[in-house]
């Protein structure tokens, strides 16, 4: 099966309308911040309507199963229907697609995350990150330049105003997503962290 085939059959799946796509990867724990973008996408949708929230993880890696947290989550938003999704664990292999599909990837983390290998992967596939001002997120997402920093989660109206922003502003998503992938070659393409994304660059780039 082709790589383009295996993206467009995500776009299908998930009904993805062209630019529409968020994207939250991590475990569905607490300490991911996970209920702080569940919390404002009715607003969003208010003001973008078509778009989609997709929600990849599980509470443990390498098995998809459901605590309370993720029960809670998903009952909140039962009245949005399919515009949050979902979709459990996904390997390695296959998140590759997920962020192919996407256009914006949320990292809400509420707790001193030093290097989330999230933010290095969305950032070197081009893909432009909200993130927390937590951890080692600042280090590597310059607010403004190579993606957007959300100095406070509580109440939700800076999360969703940044991410309203993003998709109303195409141009300015794609230029912030150009400079990311910049840095994040510049900064680390001497590790082999960057190298194994590097690679899963160049297999999906086509895609996009």
């Amino acid at each position: 099966m082709g790589k383009s085939h295996r993206a467009t059959q995500l776009r299908n799946k998930y009904d993805l309308a062209p630019h529409r796509t968020l994207l939250f990867v991590g475990r569905t724990v607490p300490e991911k911040g996970l209920h702080y973008l569940v919390k404002v996408m009715p607003f969003v949708l208010k003001k973008i309507p078509d778009l989609k929230l997709i929600v990849v993880g599980s509470p443990l890696f390498g098995r998809s199963r459901e605590n309370r947290y993720l029960q809670q989550l998903k009952k909140s938003v039962e009245q949005l229907g399919d515009s949050v999704v979902f979709t459990g664990f996904v390997d390695h292999a296959t998140l590759a697609y997920y962020y192919a599909v996407s256009d914006v990837v949320v990292v809400p983390s509420v707790f001193q995350d030093p290097l989330p290998t999230v933010v290095l992967e969305a950032m070197a596939l081009g893909k432009v990150v909200v993130g927390s001002c937590r951890g080692g997120i600042p280090e590597m997402v310059e607010d403004g330049k190579t993606g957007l920093l959300v100095a406070h989660l509580e109440g939700g109206q800076e999360l969703a105003a940044g991410i309203v922003w993003l998709f109303q502003n195409r141009q300015v998503r794609q230029n912030l997503g150009i400079r990311a992938r910049k840095r994040i070659a510049r900064s680390f393409s001497s590790t082999r962290r960057y190298q194994a994304v590097k690679q899963v660059y160049e297999d999906v780039s086509t895609m996009t």
